[in-house]
């Protein structure tokens, strides 16, 4: 909204520009083409919220037009006491895998069925045609359920290891990005003096804030993507995502 506000501040400015014969008519029809972009995009983005929030309220089971008060996200994932070490972590999230433990489970089951299969013979009157093939088959369960569950160790390896990956490109981007936005209130600050002394103009500053505007909003995302990053990184150790408790072990 604040920056529609700039923009048609900025066409305004460009129509009294081009009127006067200042700027060309590309200069003044591109300011007047930004004003309706950003518009579109206000519109766009509304139209998504007010989406979400209805599917919200359902979820919820409530009014589907009850509103819905936020208030800013508190971005505290990323200061839990996450292992510094890949391999302590990977550690964690085999021992906390439900996905891994459920193999131990069938693989036990499968290995009481080996057996019922192995003494079955006793019940009955000797040794069937089939009864080494069915051995076999209970042999062979046991050993596909232990090749399925290493391949979903080695995958949580691999989704660990990409976490971390991922966390730490993330933590660049945000830094250097930082470094632009330090660049774009620099620019902003001097466009602000040059406009006092008459040195700028009006037009740009306001390009200069909305420049200033863009960096921050990018930064912001950044730091929400982040965020995102820790919460999956979260999930992947086992943690508590009510109390927020890394497991110990």
């Amino acid at each position: 909204k604040e920056e529609q506000t700039i923009l048609e501040d900025i066409a305004t400015r460009s129509k009294e520009a081009y009127d006067l014969g200042a700027i060309s008519f590309t200069e003044y029809y591109r300011a007047q083409r930004d004003v309706v972009s950003a518009q579109t995009q206000l519109f766009n983005t509304q139209e998504v919220v007010n989406n979400q929030k209805i599917a919200l309220n359902l979820i919820l089971s409530q009014n589907p037009t009850s509103e819905i008060n936020f208030s800013e996200l508190d971005l505290y994932n990323r200061n839990l006491p996450f292992p510094t070490s890949v391999d302590t972590a990977t550690g964690l999230a085999l021992n906390n895998s439900l996905e891994v433990a459920q193999f131990d489970h069938l693989a036990n089951a499968a290995r009481d069925e080996k057996k019922g299969v192995q003494i079955s013979w006793l019940s009955w009157s000797g040794v069937g045609f089939d009864y080494f093939a069915r051995v076999s088959i209970a042999k062979s369960e046991i050993r596909k359920i232990g090749l399925q569950k290493e391949k979903s160790r080695q995958e949580i390896r691999s989704q660990v290891a990409a976490q971390y990956a991922l966390i730490a490109n993330q933590n660049k981007k945000i830094e250097f990005q930082a470094k632009l936005v330090d660049m774009a209130q620099n620019e902003y600050d001097q466009a602000l003096e040059n406009e006092e002394e008459v040195l700028g103009t009006h037009i740009a500053t306001q390009k200069a804030k909305l420049s200033l505007m863009y960096a921050q909003r990018d930064l912001m995302r950044m730091n929400y993507e982040l965020e995102i990053q820790f919460i999956k990184l979260k999930r992947l150790l086992g943690a508590n995502m009510i109390t927020n408790q890394l497991p110990l072990n």
